[in-house]
């Protein structure tokens, strides 16, 4: 976990008391895969529109 600069003791801190530790959050964020494959074409914006 010294990849995710993740303290040796940790603390235990949440961001919310009944969700997971920082540490939790910290492994899913750097587990996550990409959204969208690469290859594929991207999806047109009509955000201004």
């Amino acid at each position: 976990m010294e990849s995710l600069n993740l303290a040796s003791k940790p603390s235990g801190a949440r961001f919310r008391a009944d969700g997971p530790s920082y540490a939790d959050l910290a492994r899913f964020a750097a587990a996550q895969g990409d959204l969208f494959d690469a290859a594929e074409e991207p999806i047109a914006c009509f955000c201004g529109d």
